[in-house]
């Protein structure tokens, strides 16, 4: 029997997502067909239809807290039949989904941070030639994937592949092994993922501070976010983290 204390943590569902419209500043940019055609918008209704079934209470997106009263905006001039939604994930997911729940607003919670991923690639380059090598070999080997399968998959099913545990901790383990990058010297890779983590926890603290007892919250992010997001998530003391696959 769960306990009062269990029952009033708030459940957590995260999406891990690709840019259906590619902003191309990610380190890796995956290429995406029209987001807007006929047979893909019947592809997102059928991953929408399936992310009902969360019957999520709050849903939080990817765009910048300080956007937030844009994006509710937006949000409430589509539900009243006056706004055509954008090519990304934010408003063809989270916005169609908040309507079709009759929510009353949507919830940013992004923060931008650069990463110093340039100094880190130049210092690999000059004095870690194996380190560089490796990153990009698997760099490219990610990319090919993915591509291939938005080339040939349905948006469903490479929902299902970015959320699946080895994705996850095969985008996860790019960043983690900056930290050696100029160990002993600079440690610019160290700040490359310092920066990274510091983002998430911003993100993640943008997340805590909506959250309240009971809640159904539904994030919808780039994917590349779902290890530390899920990792901070399971360690908070008023959120339990919930399996998104279950729905997919």
């Amino acid at each position: 029997m769960n306990s009062s204390f269990e029952l009033s943590k708030a459940e957590i569902f995260i999406l891990g997502t690709y840019h259906f419209d590619p902003p191309g500043t990610d380190f890796i940019n995956f290429k995406v067909s029209n987001i807007l055609s006929s047979e893909k918008q019947e592809e997102i209704i059928e991953v929408v239809n399936k992310l009902i079934d969360i019957n999520p209470n709050k849903i939080a997106v990817e765009e910048c807290l300080k956007w937030d009263r844009v994006l509710n905006n937006s949000y409430r001039q589509y539900c009243n039949g006056n706004y055509s939604l954008n090519k990304n994930e934010i408003h063809q997911l989270g916005l169609r989904l908040a309507k079709i729940m009759n929510h009353s607003r949507v919830y940013a919670i992004n923060e931008e941070m650069g990463l110093p991923f340039e100094d880190a690639m130049d210092y690999a380059q000059e004095f870690q030639k194996d380190f560089y090598n490796n990153f990009i070999r698997k760099t490219n080997e990610i990319d090919s994937t993915v591509n291939n399968l938005i080339k040939t998959a349905t948006v469903m099913d490479v929902l299902k592949y970015l959320n699946t545990p080895q994705w996850i901790a095969e985008n996860h383990s790019l960043y983690v092994d900056f930290a050696s990058i100029g160990a002993g010297d600079t440690y610019c890779g160290a700040k490359v993922l310092s920066t990274w983590y510091e983002r998430n926890i911003r993100i993640f603290g943008n997340l805590k501070s909506i959250v309240e007892p009971g809640d159904r919250i539904l994030v919808i992010y780039g994917a590349g976010h779902k290890a530390i997001l899920s990792e901070l998530v399971s360690s908070c003391s008023n959120m339990q983290l919930r399996e998104i696959s279950n729905y997919l």
